[in-house]
């Protein structure tokens, strides 16, 4: 028995749904992206397996990603649900992974590697433990983190942890392959600083000491520009 494909792009985002529909049931692969944002699910029931392009299931009621497709070749949004941790999420992502939630708790179940973005920006949580091992770049700014504990320690892209309650950089990645963002937090020394930042290192509006450029380059390695102290642009730069 040849196993049910469907062909092309699955469009149900906007459709009030509360559940997927019977049509899906038995479906195990889409050859195409997979669209069911901005409705009210609380499941997956139903949903194949296996996307071959991008999985967007954002802005729902969903509190788990079990039972999830375990196989997405291009982007997974699931950012705007009532999620708690990521436990049900495919293990590779090889584009972007977004989860921000306003009940995130945790990163446990995160995917091993994401290619490309892991943004879990504006989310409660208190660390990255659980985050992905390996990864293309890290957006966890406006979160409650009191530590970097639990980050990958390589970053190929930038990383940014701005706008937290961070007392150190402890934990942060060793290496950071763009830009590392680390403004209006409440830094007390660079402990931990990454030894080697191929972009711009940004530590501006600090609540805690501020530091001078002299002293980032004494303990980090920076090939870009070195923005300290106080700002009046975007603290996203």
């Amino acid at each position: 028995m040849s196993k049910k494909i469907i062909e092309g792009d699955v469009k149900l985002g906007r459709l009030y749904l509360d559940s997927f529909p019977d049509f899906l049931e038995g479906v195990e692969e889409v050859d195409g992206s997979f669209h069911c944002d901005n409705n009210k699910l609380t499941s997956f029931k139903n949903i194949p397996q296996k996307i071959r392009g991008s999985f967007l299931c954002y802005n729902n009621q969903l509190t788990s990603l079990e039972g999830g497709p375990q196989e997405v070749h291009g982007d997974y949004f699931c950012d705007g649900n009532k999620l708690q941790t990521l436990k049900g999420a495919p293990r590779i992502i090889h584009f972007d992974f977004l989860c921000s939630n306003v009940n995130l708790k945790s990163l446990e179940g995160a995917p091993l590697k994401v290619e490309r973005l892991f943004d879990c920006s504006s989310s409660p949580i208190t660390s990255l433990h659980g985050s992905p091992r390996e990864v293309g770049e890290i957006d966890c700014s406006y979160c409650n983190l009191n530590t970097l504990e639990g980050a990958p320690t390589k970053v190929q892209y930038s990383f940014n942890c701005n706008q937290n309650q961070l007392t150190s950089l402890v934990g942060a990645p060793r290496e950071v392959h763009g830009d590392f963002k680390c403004s209006r937090n409440k830094l007390t020394s660079l402990e931990g600083i990454p030894a080697f930042v191929e972009g711009d290192f940004t530590c501006e509006d600090n609540e805690g000491l501020a530091f001078t450029e002299e002293e980032v380059r004494a303990v980090c390695r920076v090939e870009g520009e070195v923005y300290v102290g106080e700002s009046y642009i975007n603290v996203n730069r």
